[in-house]
């Protein structure tokens, strides 16, 4: 049951993305100038941070979801990868939006980073008893969703 809600939670992940793709640049444009807005009221930024912010953000998620779904760090990188050029070459369809080297490097750097941190993590601790991920998993969501086989991962996610 819970592999099934991850699988659920990537291709949910993958949706998203397509959708925000799918708008043409006029809208896309609309909803990057109202997150500037809201984040503005809390630190100054400019709209072209938020939208590569969000390139990375998005596939830095989908890169964990999909590890989870998998259990394999080149799997997922290869998926999340091959969905960044997809997603650009997606975008190059939609009127006013364009295909940009610059945007897959941003989404595969943020493949990367998640999965350099979920290598780090496997690397430092194969002992999932540790007491580091007893308190970690100790938190009442966790506690909820966690199984038997529940590994550092996981419990991560959920606490994301």
């Amino acid at each position: 049951m819970k592999r099934m809600i991850i699988v659920i939670i990537a291709l949910a992940m993958m949706g998203i993305i397509f959708l925000f793709s799918s708008c043409n640049a006029e809208l896309s444009a609309l909803q990057s100038e109202m997150i500037v807005k809201l984040i503005n009221n809390v630190v100054p930024v400019n709209s072209f941070f938020v939208r590569k912010m969000a390139h990375f953000s998005l596939f830095f998620i989908l890169s964990i979801v999909m590890f989870l779904v998998c259990k394999n760090i080149s799997l997922s990188f290869l998926i999340t990868t091959t969905y960044a050029i997809l997603d650009e070459v997606h975008q190059y369809f939609v009127p006013g939006r364009s295909c940009e080297l610059r945007d897959i490097v941003i989404d595969v750097s943020g493949c990367l980073v998640a999965l350099s941190i979920i290598k780090s993590l496997i690397s430092c601790d194969n002992d999932f008893n540790s007491s580091w991920f007893k308190t970690l998993t100790s938190t009442p969501l966790c506690l909820a969703l966690s199984t038997s086989d529940s590994n550092v991962l996981t419990s991560l996610f959920i606490i994301i």
